[in-house]
């Protein structure tokens, strides 16, 4: 499965729900000198990412809404308007659509999860996303702690599924704990990246997302901003087109650098 397709399954994206959760475990990682982007690398962004709305999947849309809405462009806060059961791009992928759609809308309850045959990723993002009605499963703590240990893409949806809880006012025991070990690990491997590829900026969101923006190190402004494409997004890599949730993940992170004092925003346009 590629990472687009997991991002579409975690819907992917991606309002700061959980401020300073993590501080008391840890230390930040010392900074470095600030490249800042030109205010031309985030517009071009957005104007990029504008023009894709047609591509965004349907579960997926609240995210670039989450950036308009927090940031205030006007531009992409009206994307989740866009949701909608009754058409043709919702019945593509049917089942995350059905999962998500409570994300949109808190009258969209479902009677029971659809986990048979989804993906990890999609299991644990469920049970999070409608824990204010639906009981969570008892191990899901550990499953968090699990996806936090193993890394990769596991942790940085790890780190979506703790702030859909925060966002829908769940708790799960050693909440604390289970934030400072996702974070750890988000932090853990984007200090060790170079790149800026499609987890190393997925990674750099999600820390954004958790309200933990003095663990980013700010050389990532250069390095993100390096690999804008003339189009003005960002793609997976150098052989391939612009896509909007590189766009998306590239801007989450340049924005948290650039404007880390920023009021948080909701993830979930329903909250």
């Amino acid at each position: 499965m590629t990472p687009r397709t997991r991002w579409a399954l975690a819907i992917a994206l991606l309002a700061a729900g959980a401020p300073a959760l993590w501080h008391d475990t840890a230390e930040a990682p010392a900074s470095v000198d600030a490249v800042e982007p030109g205010p031309s690398t985030i517009e071009r962004g957005i104007a990029y990412l504008v023009s894709q709305r047609a591509r965004v999947p349907q579960h997926s849309l609240f995210v670039p809404a989450h950036i308009g809405r927090r940031y205030g462009y006007s531009e992409l806060a009206t994307f989740a308007e866009a949701f909608d059961p009754q058409s043709a791009a919702f019945a593509r992928q049917p089942v995350v659509n059905r999962m998500m759609a409570y994300a949109y809308d808190r009258a969209a309850r479902v009677e029971a999860l659809e986990l048979e045959g989804q993906h990890p990723i999609a299991r644990l993002l469920y049970p999070a996303l409608h824990c204010d009605y639906l009981a969570l499963p008892d191990d899901y703590g550990a499953r968090i702690g699990g996806a936090a240990e193993a890394g990769g893409y596991d942790a940085s949806h790890a780190a979506l599924a703790l702030g859909f809880l925060e966002e829908r006012g769940c708790a799960v025991p050693r909440a604390g704990r289970l934030r400072a070990t996702v974070i750890g690990a988000m932090d853990r491997e984007l200090r060790a990246a170079q790149a800026a590829d499609d987890l190393s900026m997925e990674l750099c969101a999600m820390l954004a997302y958790a309200g933990a923006h003095e663990w980013i190190e700010t050389r990532w402004s250069a390095v993100i901003g390096a690999a804008q494409r003339e189009d003005g997004g960002w793609g997976y890599a150098d052989a391939t087109e612009s896509d909007w949730h590189h766009t998306t993940v590239a801007l989450l992170c340049l924005l948290a650098l650039e404007l880390p004092d920023r009021a948080a925003a909701p993830m979930l346009p329903g909250t």
